[in-house]
């Protein structure tokens, strides 16, 4: 009773201390508060709703030590939002989850969101509700695709990643190797985490950029984009796409960082990408253009959204075209309180449903005889990008036949050190999508082979130091586990 009591006290010191902490630092205590509560709201909605998770399993194993300590969530599973507050009641934000169609939606902007923002997404989700048996009709076709071929060792290898001790290091929750359409081997967190199961939708962060490549090939299929469309401010579709430019906005996370604040305290991502005001990014890359970027990823999304008669039709489109069409049922986007796709960072899906997205590329923009993407432009999707120096084609990462240049950038050298990792440890023709906390879907033409992994793993990102980069050992070990598994697939 004592020590829970003392426990109690100190909880309540440190927060009084943080939340008059935020108070002294002004503006820059602001953007701290705000985004807290942003991103705690968010995640929790997201985990909920979207992944169908326990909401104190998203709390205590998604969110961090700070939002934990110093953030409260209530989940009103009835009106189905979250909304989070800084200790004692000093800032609050609340989520909103809209339906599979959208997703959950950051909301710091309560006032707008009852005034206009809601009620729209509200009318919307009646419209579709009148379209879902036919949608369901068609995603019953093909959501049945995988079967089964186990390879024994190859099993043995994923299972040797949910460990107690492997779990307790890496936090991996979902494993899946797939060979030729079929299930070689699986596995999932759920002895660690019960409410992460093969049915669980988890974020793919980053993975996001190569689901909107997707969209956009099949926009430019239909004939309402192309690539050398200006779609920004001298910009083409083909150099967003490549990352070719960048904005003045840098691509750093933190609590005082423009990106995070984009994600989860403003209303409107397009709006705050054109009023931004910030440190202003100077590129420094050497002979490159190429600067990996999440804003030019929010950029195509406006593109795509712009490629539409309406909002309804821009919403729809992900689900009733593509996801529907490869049996994705649980991959939900998500956009922001305005509406947007956030591009670069909000999907969920189930391993298995990952893996569908990366075997679209494998088949060539092809699934069950129709077709998705023209071939020409699966081939631009995983041609590298010259200035990436071979390391990133058109929102989707590869695997480097050339060695760097002498005269590359010092951004580029750091960039491609876990790239050159991974390269020792796959064929080449490999390429990948990629997202934060080690979320990736690795795909191996000539193995015929789509391998997805998805975690909540921090410590992947090499130092910035050159001279600590050949010490440097991720928290988890990505090449070792292809290496086991490719030394244990079927090569006939």
């Amino acid at each position: 009773m004592g020590t829970r009591l003392f426990t109690g006290l100190t909880v309540m010191v440190v927060a009084v201390a943080a939340s008059l902490s935020i108070i002294e630092f002004g503006p820059t205590g602001d953007r701290m508060a705000r985004l807290g509560v942003g991103y705690t709201s968010k995640i929790v909605c997201s985990g909920v709703f979207v992944g169908h998770r326990d909401p104190q399993s998203v709390i205590d194993r998604d969110l961090p030590l700070v939002s934990r300590m110093f953030f409260r969530s209530q989940v009103d599973h009835e009106k189905k939002l979250v909304v989070s507050s800084l200790i004692f009641g000093f800032y609050s934000s609340m989520a909103v989850y809209h339906g599979p169609y959208t997703g959950c939606s950051a909301i710091p902007d309560m006032a707008s969101y009852h005034a206009t923002d809601g009620p729209k997404f509200s009318r919307f989700q009646e419209a579709v509700a009148r379209r879902a048996i036919q949608n369901n009709e068609k995603v019953a076709k093909t959501k049945e695709m995988w079967s089964q071929n186990i390879n024994t060792a190859v099993q043995q290898v994923v299972d040797g990643e949910f460990t107690a001790e492997a779990y307790d290091q890496a936090h991996t929750r979902a494993l899946l190797v797939v060979q030729r359409g079929q299930i070689v081997a699986e596995g999932y967190a759920t002895a660690h985490a019960p409410d992460i199961t093969a049915a669980t939708g988890l974020l793919g962060w980053s993975m996001t950029k190569s689901i909107m490549a997707i969209l956009v090939g099949m926009r430019i299929r239909d004939g309402r984009m192309k690539l050398e469309d200006v779609v920004y401010k001298g910009y083409t579709l083909r150099s967003l796409l490549n990352m070719a430019d960048a904005l003045p906005i840098p691509e750093k996370y933190g609590m005082t960082a423009t990106m995070p604040l984009l994600l989860f305290a403003r209303r409107d991502m397009m709006a705050a990408i054109e009023n931004y005001d910030g440190p202003h990014f100077r590129k420094t890359l050497g002979a490159s253009d190429w600067y990996y970027s999440s804003p030019l990823a929010n950029l195509i999304s406006h593109a795509l959204r712009r490629s539409f008669d309406s909002d309804e039709d821009y919403w729809r489109y992900p689900r009733e075209r593509l996801f529907n069409t490869i049996g994705g049922e649980s991959i939900v986007m998500e956009t922001d309180q305005a509406g947007l796709f956030i591009g670069s960072s909000f999907s969920y899906a189930t391993a298995r449903d990952w893996a569908r997205l990366g075997q679209l590329i494998l088949n060539r923009g092809t699934w069950n005889g129709e077709r998705l993407l023209d071939s020409e432009y699966v081939d631009f999707l995983l041609r590298p990008f010259k200035g990436s120096s071979g390391i990133y084609g058109g929102q989707i990462w590869c695997i480097p036949s050339e060695p760097l240049p002498d005269n590359a950038s010092a951004y580029l050298r750091y960039e491609r050190v876990s790239v050159e990792r991974l390269k020792t440890a796959v064929p080449p023709g490999t390429c990948y999508f990629s997202g934060h906390q080690g979320q990736f879907v690795i795909m191996m033409p000539s193995l015929q082979t789509v391998v997805v992994r998805l975690g909540h793993t921090n410590g992947l990102t090499p130092p910035h130091d050159p001279s600590k980069w050949t010490d440097w050992q991720p928290t988890w070990n990505i090449t070792g586990f292809l290496r086991n598994v490719l030394n244990n697939l079927d090569r006939n």
